[in-house]
């Protein structure tokens, strides 16, 4: 597997003393990832880090440098470990790829399970919708790794409990779900807003926080067409499986009853009386039978 090969890249180029301790903290990282492969975490925390040319430069996404060439790559299971051996070439950066490793190991897990590891903001925050845990839920749920990518950039530059990040995660879960879920446009659509969300978010500064994210917002919505949407809702959307037809219920429920007690998708909601798979069919004419 591709981190057994980065494991042993990283840890050779650690010095003899300290090996022993790094490996152990290597294994301990590994180990606390539960809920997803090892190497799609590896690569997740390193699509949202991007690099750096030099310590003056900005931040780059999308493409990483590699050994013995002049040009930049875009990440790919081939060619990680490629990427990894040109980015780790000393003790010092090998230290802090694990260093950095386990910051994004505690993102990553509180994104993908929410509901015990995401951090509380407390009752009156929620009581106000000042929280991102439902959207986090959500995108969790939907498995919508293009915008994880970008909230992993966000959680560790903004925090998760500010504002900017709870706007943008409320932001970004219907983007996805309009665009990718509902109308399922263009892939390279998404890893194009993935890159270029990634470097605003890095590139920006704690000052300029709001403006960044207004602009993320403007240029987000230049691809979300409300007519577009509407239109593929009602004539072509399909949910592709029972999971994405509780997750729509869910949020019909959720909007016509606000004040009912949070649950989430698959808890208590059944499909069977709404929409059942095997409809008996008892009227001869088809339009009055079930669609």
């Amino acid at each position: 597997s591709q981190n057994n090969l980065i494991k042993n890249w990283i840890i050779k180029k650690i010095d003899e003393p300290e090996r022993k301790d790094q490996s152990a903290e290597w294994d301990r990282i590994v180990k606390s990832i539960e809920k997803v492969n090892v190497d799609k975490f590896l690569m997740n925390s390193l699509k949202s880090r991007g690099f750096k040319k030099d310590v003056t430069a900005s931040y780059i996404f999308g493409e990483f440098p590699i050994l013995n060439s002049n040009k930049n790559i875009k990440l790919t299971t081939k060619n990680f470990y490629k990427i990894i051996k040109r980015r780790v070439q000393s003790h010092a950066e090998a230290i802090q790829y694990i260093i950095d490793l386990a910051k994004d190991a505690s993102i990553f897990n509180s994104l993908i399970d929410p509901e015990k590891k995401f951090p509380d903001v407390g009752l009156q925050a929620k009581q106000h919708r000042r929280d991102a845990s439902p959207a986090i839920k959500d995108m969790a749920y939907l498995e919508a790794e293009y915008i994880q990518t970008i909230l992993i950039t966000a959680y560790r530059e903004w925090k998760p409990t500010s504002d900017e990040f709870i706007i943008l995660a409320k932001f970004l879960v219907p983007f996805f779900f309009r665009y990718k879920t509902v109308s399922d446009l263009n892939v390279s659509t998404l890893e194009n807003i993935q890159i270029d969300t990634c470097s605003l978010i890095a590139n920006g500064t704690q000052a300029d926080i709001a403006s960044t994210l207004e602009t993320i917002i403007k240029y987000i919505l230049q691809n979300d067409d409300e007519l577009t949407f509407t239109n593929n809702l009602i004539t072509r959307f399909e949910p592709p499986s029972e999971k994405h037809a509780k997750f729509v219920l869910h949020h019909v429920e959720h909007y016509l009853t606000p004040t009912m007690v949070s649950y989430h998708h698959d808890s208590d909601l059944e499909l069977e009386h709404v929409l059942p798979d095997k409809p008996e069919l008892k009227n001869p004419a088809p339009e009055k039978n079930w669609n």
